[in-house]
This record gives C-alpha cells, structure tokens and sequence, in this order.
C-alpha cells in the first residue's frame, strides 16, 4: 500500500497565492543570474515589486478576513489579528558572571 511522505495540507493564504509563487520562484531565479553576472539592476526592481504585491496581498487578507467577521458580528477575527501585532517588549536579561548578577 502507498503512503505519500508528505501530505498536502491545503493553502494556507487563499487568493492569488500562486501568482506570488510564481512571483518567488522567478525572483530566486532572477538571484542566481544576478550572482553569476553582477547585474543587480533587475533583481533589484523585480524584488521591490514582488514586496509591493506581497504587502498588497497580505492587506487585502487581512481587510478581507475582518470585514467578513464584522459583517457577521462576529469580532473575533479583529482581535485575533490584533494580538497577533502586539509586541511585548521584554528589554534585555541581566548579565550573570559566575553567581553574581550586573544590572
């Protein structure tokens, strides 16, 4: 009996998440050219729009999955998304030398 390895597990982003595959895939490519022939000049462009469409793409989820929940009165969605941008700031641990602390 066969037993696949690896199991598809579905997409993860709906949408137009393979054209930002493609998108990748062409941007590793267009990488490994610009590393042969020390001409960055087209990498460079192509990786500042392959940022701008995923940064637009990533927005429209979100705007997407919060709309959705809120037009079912349904707030989770937000405050999920909210939590998940919230960074705690734990600043830096205390220095310790061989039992003794330095603050």
């Amino acid at each position: 009996m066969f037993h696949p390895k690896c199991v598809n597990t579905g997409n993860p982003f709906p949408g137009s998440i393979k054209d930002l595959h493609r998108m990748t895939k062409r941007k590793a490519r267009l990488h490994k050219k610009a590393k042969i022939t020390n001409n960055w000049d087209t990498y460079k462009r192509y990786q500042k729009h392959c940022k701008k469409d995923f940064k637009k793409a990533e927005i429209d989820y979100i705007n997407n999955t919060i709309q959705s929940g809120l037009d079912e009165n349904n707030t989770k969605p937000f405050w999920r998304y909210v939590k998940s941008r919230r960074k705690d700031n734990t600043g830096v641990a205390p220095l310790k030398k061989i039992g003794s602390t330095y603050e």
